[in-house]
């Protein structure tokens, strides 16, 4: 594995632009791979999305199967859930999987419009819909990401309606953002969401990343050639990890809102371009193909 640094500045757009101060990013030890006590590489059908809780284990989302796995991290295949369906605990197409906090685990259950909350041993906990509601500036459907921030509450992508839907830890709407009425923020065709620890929404866009606050306002974008073609992405703490292509990108922002770049590639790229999601939680890089998972350890540290 390789690291270097990037530092072009005014390609980031917005107030985040890419700075000349550095973060270095480094591989310290080989990949393994995460398959599961008796599994093979095959053992996934359509792996989707993946999310890594605190405790460092792993939820997987099969599309393929629609079912949702949960490993431990030493590799074993500890519980899973879900089956083709409507019923509390099927899914149709699942699109999108976060465990933030080592309790709660969340689905956006696209094909039927809805989020559904299990606990950490995947038992069914509660399902959150609105597309029937007949108040149409609550109303979601075809959800394709959803995230948390440190306040409980959700923010969920309504892929129908093109926008991102917050709603509180109560149940309760309280705001849509990224509609028409969003000026540079409008989003076109978003997908995953995530929530950062300094109160930053990201949010993935066709090849890029628009940004807003906890409170829907547009901050910025992530983009404007960019990327090279945007495949997913993470956040850990304050730093955005994107994979890109064949290659993981990671961004912090710096001083002055500056944005640092800093660029992952490994040897021939074959695996990173075999990529579909990846996470990141302390020192551990999990990257997600559509039939296993694997990490590396990494060290961030800045230089100034």
């Amino acid at each position: 594995m390789h690291w270097s640094i990037e530092g072009k500045k005014g390609s980031g757009g917005g107030r985040f632009r890419l700075g000349a101060t550095a973060v270095r990013l480094c591989i310290i030890v080989a990949s393994a791979t995460l398959a599961g006590k008796g599994r093979t590489q095959g053992q996934f059908e359509e792996a989707e999305a993946l999310s890594v809780d605190p405790l460092k284990f792993t939820y997987i989302l099969d599309a393929g199967a629609n079912t949702l796995v949960k490993l431990s991290d030493k590799r074993e295949v500890l519980v899973s859930a879900g089956g083709y369906g409507w019923s509390d605990q099927a899914f149709d197409h699942p699109a999108d999987v976060i465990a933030p906090n080592g309790l709660d685990v969340y689905v956006a259950d696209y094909g039927n419009h809805r989020i559904q909350r299990f606990d950490r041993n995947l038992n069914f906990v509660s399902s959150f819909s609105t597309r029937n509601e007949e108040t149409a500036t609550v109303q979601f459907g075809y959800p394709s990401g959803v995230a948390q921030d440190r306040f409980g509450s959700l923010f969920i992508t309504d892929g129908e309606n093109k926008r991102i839907v917050k709603v509180n830890a109560t149940g309760g709407i309280e705001s849509v953002f990224g509609d028409i009425a969003a000026g540079e923020g409008r989003l076109e065709s978003p997908s995953r969401v995530r929530v950062s620890t300094d109160d930053r929404v990201y949010v993935r866009d066709l090849n890029r990343i628009v940004i807003f606050d906890i409170f829907g306002n547009y901050l910025g974008t992530l983009g404007h050639n960019l990327f090279r073609r945007l495949r997913s992405f993470n956040v850990e703490g304050k730093t955005v990890f994107v994979l890109d292509s064949c290659r993981v990108e990671a961004f912090r922002e710096g001083g002055e809102g500056d944005h640092l770049r800093v660029v992952l590639t490994q040897g021939t790229g074959r695996d990173l371009c075999d990529a579909i999601d990846i996470d990141v939680k302390g020192d551990r890089l999990y990257v997600l193909t559509e039939h296993r998972v694997w990490t590396e350890k990494l060290l961030l540290e800045q230089v100034r």
